[in-house]
């Protein structure tokens, strides 16, 4: 049996085991089994991520289940392997995600700004933003 198997099921198993408490942390929109399911299919997905030690990609999806994000497709959040540590990274629209949970804004939006566009930014009592994309080709 390869190496990377025997972390993918040494993972599977630590997954498993880590359900109630994943349960303890998870908002009510995400399930312990599903977070485990998504996390054993982003593995599955990225040989870097095999060669990771098991406990430290565990500590990645404990660090996504306390913030109630999801790894993979949805950008939400990242899973990254850094040498053999796998390490924890917010995407933006996990950030998004966070902050319209908090309750606390109004309006959140995020847009991509490209070379050659407008953009300016002013901090103070008069805070300005100004992005004017480049609409050519």
């Amino acid at each position: 049996m390869s190496n990377e198997l025997v972390k993918q099921e040494s993972i599977q198993s630590l997954l498993k085991r880590m359900e109630p408490q994943m349960a303890l942390c998870l908002p009510k929109h995400l399930s312990p089994s599903r977070l485990a399911r998504i996390a054993l299919t982003v593995l599955r997905q990225n040989a870097k991520l095999q060669q990771c030690e098991p406990t430290s990609f565990i500590a990645a999806i404990m660090q996504a289940a306390q913030l109630g994000l999801e790894p993979g497709v949805l950008g939400q959040c990242y899973l990254i392997p850094y040498g053999n540590e796998c390490q924890f990274m917010p995407g933006y629209r996990g950030l998004i995600d966070l902050a319209r949970r908090s309750g606390n804004i109004v309006s959140i939006v995020a847009r991509a700004v490209y070379e050659n566009d407008l953009f300016n930014y002013e901090y103070g009592l008069q805070e300005k933003l100004e992005h004017k994309p480049v609409l050519d080709n």
